[in-house]
């Protein structure tokens, strides 16, 4: 993890393309790279194209990856979801929260608030006639949320309990709705798609879209082995929003593989690294970040790569033997 511009996707991208070049060459065996916009995922493939020669590494959003599921396995699941009757932020913006003249919270807030909290926690996945946290379950969580702490908690669940009104009887769905369709319909059996699994940007995914990517993972038996997931996650300053982001993460690898054979390693592993040189800003801007984050009690000790030993490399092309030797 870390700010923008350390590095963080370029080295996903290498290890991707590196890992890419060592499964098997027939093109049965593939790698998910997942991204949270479609242009992130274009520049990242347009950028690969030229040495993924096995085109075994599939760049894709989640939603678009969530479609690809259900295609795949007709027997499973239902064409219930269709694209126009989906409901982004806009839509929920112009067509729920401003008919309903809400003034006294944003739209963004809220929309990010049932999201991250209300809808897309772990412990929503578990309600069998309702998709969403109870009100006491909701509170127990408010220590994450994205209002401050003087906010009347009880009116943002109402309205988030209005929206998942809405979104019924209209027959309208998010994101969250199709990820709580996938993880309750897919079987105990689910053997998964992919050998590796990168996500980018993992602080844009809710916990219940990451035990979705999570169970998309193949995972093998034997004693050595350890689960192939690389996350890529933005260090962001803000006033609201508190840093639980890999905790979740955490707890859900704890989840899938405290029983592995391997796991006194995997909980070494999964503690975030953290890239500190800044690729983008010169020193003062950087350590201006840095202090500002350090106020509001965000402990960051960045500092630009011109002040710092470790240099980028630059390079017009890259060889398979170049990867091979960094990555090996």
């Amino acid at each position: 993890m870390g700010d923008r511009g350390t590095g963080k996707s370029s080295t996903a991208l290498y290890s991707a393309l590196n890992r890419g070049q060592n499964i098997n060459s027939k093109g049965t065996q593939k790698i998910l790279y997942v991204t949270e916009s479609k242009s992130v995922g274009k520049q990242l493939k347009k950028i690969s194209n030229p040495y993924n020669k096995y085109n075994n590494i599939d760049f894709l959003t989640f939603f678009k990856l969530s479609k690809i599921i259900i295609d795949k396995y007709p027997l499973i699941f239902t064409s219930k979801f269709l694209s126009q009757r989906q409901i982004n932020f806009y839509k929920f913006s112009e067509q729920f929260f401003q008919p309903k003249k809400i003034f006294v919270i944003k739209a963004e807030y809220l929309w990010q608030e049932i999201k991250f909290i209300i809808k897309g926690s772990s412990r929503a996945i578990n309600k069998k006639n309702k998709s969403i946290l109870s009100f006491a379950e909701y509170t127990a969580l408010k220590k994450h949320s994205f209002f401050p702490e003087n906010t009347v908690f009880k009116l943002v669940y109402n309205f988030a309990e209005q929206y998942q009104e809405w979104l019924e009887s209209q027959k309208y769905w998010d994101e969250l709705d199709l990820t709580r369709y996938l993880l309750n319909q897919l079987p105990d059996n689910y053997l998964g798609e992919y050998e590796a699994i990168y996500i980018d940007g993992i602080e844009q995914f809710t916990e219940n879209q990451i035990r979705l990517l999570f169970k998309l993972l193949k995972v093998q038996s034997t004693e050595d082995y350890l689960p192939q997931l690389f996350l890529v996650g933005n260090q962001e300053i803000s006033l609201f929003q508190k840093d639980y982001t890999w905790n979740g993460v955490k707890k859900l690898i704890i989840d899938s593989y405290h029983k592995s054979p391997q796991w006194p390693q995997i909980r070494t592993l999964m503690e975030p690294k953290e890239f500190i040189y800044s690729f983008n800003y010169t020193d003062t801007i950087t350590k201006l970040s840095s202090t500002i984050a350090n106020l509001i009690g965000k402990n960051l000790h960045h500092s630009s790569w011109l002040k710092s030993q470790q240099k980028p490399l630059i390079i017009s092309e890259i060889s398979e033997e170049f990867l091979t030797d960094k990555f090996s």
